[in-house]
C-alpha cells in the first residue's frame, strides 16, 4: 500500500497546533519544533524545561549527567556503560551488503516487558541498510503506563472522545508525535526509527507480517473487521513476531521517529547505517494499521504519513532503548 498523507486530520492536527502542552514547551533559548524541543541528533529533551541530553539522565548545573539508558541510532554503548560511541560496523564476510542477522548481542539488562532484537542487515525500501542491536517494547504503550508518567508530571492528560481507553491495559491513543517522543525519554527510551519498527515488524526477509506469510484474521491481529476500538495489549499471542512483539499490525497503528519522505529510495550497494528518515518536515511515518484498517490490506508494509502535531483515536506508540 503506497505512503500517503493524512491530510484531513493533518488539517486538524494544526488547527490545534496552539493547544501543545505546556509541560512540553521549550525554554532556555531552545527553538521548538515538532519534537516538542531542538536538540541535537545524538539527544532527546530529557526534562519539562527544554533542557537537552540522553534518555536517562538528569540535568544539573553541570549540565546533563548520568549514565544513559538508550543511545540513538548509530550509537552503541560504551564498555563501562556510561556513555554512548559510535557504533563500528563491518561488512559481512563477502566484503559487501548481505541479507543476514547479526549474533544476538551478550546478555543486556533491560526494563522486563522489552524484547531485544539483533542488528542486522537487510534490502530495506530499495537500499541496503544496516542497524545495531536494540530493545522494544513488546506492546504498545499503555494507558496505565501513560498515567504513570502523569503523576510524575512528565505527561499531560490525554482526552477519550471515543471512550476507547477503557482501562489501564488498554493502549494510550490521543497522542501527538511529541506526547509520544516525551513519555519514551519518561521511560528511558525514544521512538524506533522507521527502520526498527520494519526489522521488528518483518524481520531481514520482508514477511509480509509479524506472524509470517497468512492473510490477516481476528485472532492474529485487531483489525476492522474485528469489533469497535482496540483491545487489551498483548491480547493475541498468535499474532506475535518470532521475538515476540505484540501488536504491531493493528490494535492502534505506531509513531515512529522518521520525517515522512516520499522521494524515491535510491539503489545500490552501499549499506546506509542506521538510517533516521528525512532532515525536514512536518509529518512524521505512522506503522502497522489499526483497529480501523480493512482486515484485506493489513500487513506489516503499511505505512502513513501523519502531520505530527495530530492526535487520533487510533493512534499510539511503543519506545525502544538502543543498545
Amino acid at each position: 500500500m503506497p505512503r500517503s498523507l493524512s491530510t484531513f486530520g493533518g488539517l486538524l492536527g494544526l488547527l490545534a497546533a496552539g493547544c501543545a502542552e505546556a509541560w512540553s514547551q521549550p525554554m532556555r533559548g531552545h527553538a521548538v519544533g515538532d519534537a516538542g524541543v531542538t536538540c541535537g541528533a545524538s539527544e532527546v529533551a530529557i526534562d519539562g524545561d527544554g533542557h537537552c541530553g540522553r534518555p536517562g539522565q538528569r540535568w544539573t548545573r553541570d549540565g546533563a549527567v548520568g549514565a544513559p539508558t538508550s543511545c540513538m541510532p548509530g550509537e552503541t554503548h560504551a564498555v563501562d556503560g556510561r556513555s554512548c560511541v559510535a557504533r563500528a560496523h563491518e561488512d559481512g564476510p563477502d566484503g559487501g551488503p548481505t541479507t543476514r542477522w547479526n549474533a544476538p548481542p551478550a546478555a543486556m539488562s533491560v526494563p522486563a516487558g522489552m524484547v531485544v532484537l539483533p542488528g542486522a542487515t537487510w534490502r530495506f525500501l530499495g537500499r541496503w541498510v544496516r542497524v545495531g542491536a536494540f530493545a522494544m517494547d513488546r506492546t504498545e504503550v499503555t494507558v496505565g503506563a501513560w498515567q504513570r508518567c502523569v503523576a510524575a508530571r512528565r505527561c499531560a492528560p490525554v482526552a477519550d472522545p471515543a471512550g476507547t481507553q477503557r482501562g489501564a491495559a488498554y493502549p494510550v491513543t490521543n497522542v501527538t508525535f511529541a506526547a509520544a517522543a516525551s513519555y519514551c525519554t519518561f521511560a528511558g527510551g525514544r521512538l524506533p526509527t522507521d527502520a526498527e519498527w520494519s526489522l521488528a515488524a518483518r524481520g531481514v526477509e520482508g514477511r509480509a507480517a509479524p506472524w509470517g506469510g497468512r492473510l490477516a484474521r481476528c485472532d492474529l491481529a485487531r483489525l476492522a473487521g474485528c469489533g469497535d476500538g482496540p483491545r487489551e495489549v498483548g491480547s493475541l499471542p498468535s499474532g506475535a513476531s518470532p521475538e515476540g512483539v505484540l501488536d504491531l499490525v493493528g490494535n492502534v497503528a505506531e509513531w515512529v521517529a522518521d520525517r515522512a519522505d516520499d522521494a524515491p529510495a535510491p539503489f545500490g550497494s552501499a549499506v546506509e547505517n542506521d538510517p533516521v528518515g528525512a532532515a525536514a518536515g512536518s509529518a512524521r511515518w505512522v506503522r502497522g494499521g489499526s483497529f480501523r484498517t480493512a482486515d484485506e490490506v493489513a500487513s506489516a508494509r503499511l505505512a502513513e504519513a501523519v502531520e505530527a502535531r495530530e492526535a487520533r483515536v487510533d493512534l499510539g506508540f511503543r519506545c525502544v532503548r538502543g543498545l
